[in-house]
């Protein structure tokens, strides 16, 4: 009589298989890990942009005006003041003068 033969642990073949399987896996699951950062990235950026807007609104509603953010550009002449009147040049050229 002839004994059944038992497997009792795996062989090297099935286990660089089964890891193999599980680093396509993984690879599979980078990109949409990423995506899920970048979107996460996102929502918070805009959430960040809705706080800034909503104070902004906020102050001019307690205060008639919205808070002083670039005066100093004003003061030290690199911000270019407009007065009524003035033209502005569209690309170097004066739009009047075509």
């Amino acid at each position: 009589m002839q004994r059944a033969h038992r497997k009792l642990a795996f062989t090297l073949i099935e286990l660089l298989v089964v890891v193999a399987i599980i680093g396509i896996l993984v690879t599979l699951l980078l990109p949409a890990v990423n995506y899920a950062r970048e979107a996460a990235r996102r929502i918070q950026c805009m959430n960040n942009m809705k706080q800034l807007v909503l104070g902004l609104n906020n102050y001019e509603s307690a205060n008639a005006e919205f808070p002083p953010g670039s005066t100093w550009l004003h003061r030290t002449k690199m911000w270019p003041t407009r007065r009524a009147g003035d033209r502005i040049k569209l690309g170097g050229q004066d739009p009047l003068r075509r």
